[in-house]
């Protein structure tokens, strides 16, 4: 069954780097989609949480969010991280479903426990802001750094801040400042502007 999955991931890795098999744009999108149903079906995790995306997103399909949400369901029981901190993001922002800090915390825990950084930059700003959770800014801090060990750019971020605001830690413009480095490493605009300030 692993053999089956892997074949099919690399089937659609390497169509998708090919730009498809010819024909329309239309038609490519269509192969697509259904080459990640396929592999869905198949109960490969990162292939339900891209198709859930693309339905949230409306990319090559209509969107809706409970067909994602269904999606990223199911990725997170195949223990997928991402497909759990997507689907926290929408009990978060009640994006086809009831708004629901709790059980987005819940979901992000769990996307962090798989060592999905942006599920423990998520817990850790639901700690920071007190979303669904006693406000703690030690243990925001411990999720940040975490996400930042996992190189999400938005935990090395969050994780500059807290120590450039001395939130939950001792101010320190040198952590911040390594912090934001590694963020801007990473991609993050907000980290490098970040810099030009300290």
């Amino acid at each position: 069954m692993y053999r089956v999955m892997f074949t099919l991931f690399v089937a659609i890795m390497f169509f998708i780097s090919c730009g498809g098999g010819g024909g329309s744009s239309s038609n490519k999108n269509e192969d697509k989609i259904s080459l990640l149903k396929k592999a869905c079906d198949l109960n490969d995790g990162s292939a339900c949480t891209n198709l859930g995306y693309a339905y949230k997103e409306g990319n090559d399909v209509q969107q809706n969010y409970i067909k994602a949400n269904e999606l990223y369901k199911k990725a997170c029981n195949l223990d997928n991280g991402r497909g759990c901190n997507n689907l926290g993001y929408s009990y978060k922002k009640g994006l086809g479903v009831e708004q629901n800090y709790i059980k987005a915390n819940e979901l992000y825990e769990k996307a962090c426990d798989l060592n999905n950084g942006s599920g423990c930059t998520n817990l850790g700003y639901s700690y920071k802001k007190g979303l669904g959770v006693e406000q703690n800014h030690i243990k925001a801090n411990e999720l940040y750094e975490k996400a930042c060990n996992l190189n999400d750019d938005e935990g090395c971020y969050d994780l500059g801040n807290l120590y450039k605001e001395a939130k939950g830690i001792k101010r320190d413009y040198k952590k911040a400042k390594k912090f934001f480095e590694k963020s801007c490493n990473l991609g993050s605009k907000k980290a490098c502007e970040e810099l030009k300030n300290l």
